[in-house]
C-alpha cells in the first residue's frame, strides 16, 4: 500500500496485508483520529456511535502493541454482549491474521472448562462480557497482572446493563500502568466519572451525531393509532418488500408474540432477545446472515453490536425508551456508504416523544402518506379502515382495557400489562411470555413497556482459519 490511507497511520506491514486482504484501504474519521494517538500509547476517550467504524480504530493499535514472545494475556476487551464479543473478537481476527496473534470471545452460555483450556494454551488478546471476564477471575482462570492495554467498548451500555461494579473489580485485577481505551455511544456524567477515576491525561475525540450513518438513512414514520398499528405495520412491509429488516421492540414477550403474528400472515423471521439460549441465539443469527428469513425482531440490548451487512430497512414497531438509542438502531442499515430506510410507528400519544428523538438525535423525520399504504393492508388480509374496531355484532366498540380482547377482526394486545385472559374465539398463552391469536384476518397490539436488560457471560474462543473476506 503507499502513504495515503491506511499507509499513512504508520502500521506495520503485517496489518495492513490484512487489511489489504479485507480490501480495507481507507480509514473512516474515527480511525484516522484514534489510531496514531493509540500508537502513541496515549489513553483515549472516543465517542463514537454504532457504525463509525470504531472496532477497528482500537483493534489496530491493540493488535501492533501485543509482544509475540509473550503468551500471557496483554489486551483485556470489556465488551455488553456476546454479539459484540464476537464481533470484536472478529474484527481483530482480520487485522491478526498475519503477525499471529491468539485472540480468544469469553461469554456465557458455553462450558467454562473448555475456557479454561483455551487460556491454558496461552491467549494474548482477551474480549468478553463482564460477568463472565469476573467469573474466571474469581475462579483464578484468568490472570491479568500482564495486561498492558485495556479497552471498554460500548461503555454507556455496559453501565446501562448494570455492569459498574464488575467493571471496577475486573480493573481492580489489572496493573496501574496500562494504557486504558474507552469507546461510548454516549458521554453521560456516569462515563464522565469512570473515565476520570480510570484513566491518565486521556485524549478526547467526538465524531459527531451529523457525520454518521443519518444522511444516508431515508428516516419517515406513520402516525397510527393503537387498535390499527399492528395492521398498518403488516400494511407497511407488504409496501415497502424489504430484502433484509430488523424490527426492533421494547419488550422481549412482545418480540416474541410479534414474530409469532407475523408468521402468522406469511412474513417469515425470528425473535433475538436476551432469555434464548447461547444456542438459539447463534442459529437465529447464522440464518440472518444467510438470509434464510428476512426479518429479525429484536430488542435494543439484544441487537447492540450485531455486525450485519446489508440490512436494508429499520422498523421501530416502538419507539425506543432511551432517546439515544434511536441512533443505534437505524446504524443497523446505510453501512459502508450504502443507502437504507428507517420507519417508526408512533402512536397519537407518542408524537412528542418522537419530537424528543429529532431534538437529540439532531435529526428530521418525515410523516409518511398513510394512504399509501391502505391498498397494501387488503392485500395483506387486513381492513384498510383506521380507527374502526368492530366485533361480530357490527357495532362499534372501545377498545378493552384487558391485556387481549377478541374482535371480528382478530385480537388486541397491551404488553404493557401484565398476566393476561382471552375470550371470545382468540387465545392467549401468557405462562411463556407468548401471545397469540386470529379469526378473521387481522391482529393488533397495544402499547409496550420497558424491560430491564440481562448480562451477558463468556466463552472461550480460540484461533482457527483466516477470518472471511468481507468489509
Amino acid at each position: 500500500m503507499d502513504d495515503k490511507g491506511f499507509g499513512g497511520l504508520n502500521i506495520s506491514h503485517h496489518v495492513l496485508k490484512d487489511l489489504d486482504f479485507h480490501g480495507l484501504s481507507s480509514p473512516m474519521p474515527i480511525q484516522e483520529q484514534a489510531i496514531p494517538v493509540l500508537l502513541s500509547g496515549k489513553d483515549l476517550i472516543a465517542e463514537a456511535k454504532t457504525g463509525t467504524g470504531k472496532t477497528l480504530a482500537f483493534a489496530i493499535p491493540v493488535v501492533e502493541k501485543i509482544n509475540l514472545e509473550r503468551k500471557g494475556v496483554q489486551t483485556l476487551v470489556l465488551a455488553p454482549t456476546r454479539e459484540l464479543a464476537e464481533q470484536v473478537s472478529g474484527e481483530m481476527s482480520k487485522v491478526s491474521y498475519n503477525k499471529k496473534v491468539r485472540i480468544a470471545a469469553f461469554y456465557g452460555g458455553k462450558s467454562i472448562s473448555a475456557q479454561a483450556n483455551v487460556l491454558s494454551r496461552g491467549v494474548q488478546v482477551v474480549v468478553g462480557t463482564p460477568g463472565r471476564i469476573l467469573d474466571l477471575i474469581e475462579r483464578r482462570m484468568l490472570r491479568l497482572d500482564g495486561v498492558h492495554t485495556l479497552v471498554l467498548d460500548e461503555a454507556d451500555r455496559m453501565l446501562d446493563m448494570g455492569f459498574i461494579d464488575d467493571i471496577r473489580r475486573i480493573i481492580s485485577h489489572v496493573p496501574s500502568e496500562r494504557q486504558t481505551m474507552l469507546f461510548s455511544a454516549t458521554m453521560p456524567e456516569s462515563i464522565r466519572g469512570l473515565a476520570q477515576s480510570i484513566m491518565k491525561d486521556p485524549q478526547v475525540i467526538t465524531i459527531k451525531s451529523e457525520q454518521l450513518t443519518v444522511d444516508t438513512v431515508d428516516q419517515v414514520y406513520y402516525e397510527v393509532s393503537r387498535d390499527d398499528k399492528l395492521d398498518i405495520f403488516a400494511g407497511v412491509l407488504k409496501m415497502e418488500n424489504p430484502a433484509s429488516a430488523i424490527i426492533f421492540c421494547n419488550t422481549k414477550r412482545w418480540a416474541d408474540t410479534l414474530i409469532r403474528l407475523m408468521k402468522h400472515r406469511g412474513f417469515h423471521g425470528e425473535a433475538l432477545h436476551g432469555d434464548l439460549s447461547q444456542n438459539q441465539r447463534d442459529r437465529v443469527m447464522e440464518g440472518f446472515r444467510r438470509k434464510k428469513f428476512m426479518f429479525l425482531v429484536a430488542t435494543d440490548v439484544a441487537a447492540r453490536g450485531l455486525d450485519i451487512d446489508d440490512v436494508s430497512h429499520i422498523f421501530n414497531y416502538d419507539l425506543p425508551k432511551d432517546r439515544e438509542n434511536y441512533i443505534h438502531r437505524i446504524g443497523r442499515t446505510a453501512r459502508a456508504g450504502k443507502s437504507g430506510k428507517a420507519i417508526s410507528f408512533v402512536t397519537h400519544g407518542e408524537i412528542r416523544d418522537l419530537w424528543d428523538i429529532e431534538h437529540v438525535c439532531r435529526t428530521t423525520i418525515k410523516q409518511a402518506n398513510l394512504e399509501e399504504v391502505r391498498p397494501y393492508m387488503i392485500e395483506a388480509g387486513f381492513s384498510p379502515h383506521a380507527g374502526r374496531a368492530h366485533t361480530g355484532d357490527g357495532v362499534r366498540h372501545e377498545p378493552s382495557h384487558a391485556p387481549v380482547h377478541h374482535t371480528a377482526r382478530g385480537f388486541a394486545f397491551d404488553s404493557s400489562t401484565a398476566g393476561g385472559h382471552h375470550h371470545g374465539g382468540g387465545y392467549g398463552d401468557y405462562s411463556g411470555g407468548r401471545s397469540q391469536g386470529h379469526q378473521g384476518g387481522g391482529f393488533r397490539q397495544g402499547s409496550s413497556s420497558r424491560s430491564g436488560g440481562r448480562r451477558g457471560g463468556g466463552r472461550g474462543q480460540g484461533r482457527s482459519q483466516r477470518p472471511q473476506k468481507h468489509r
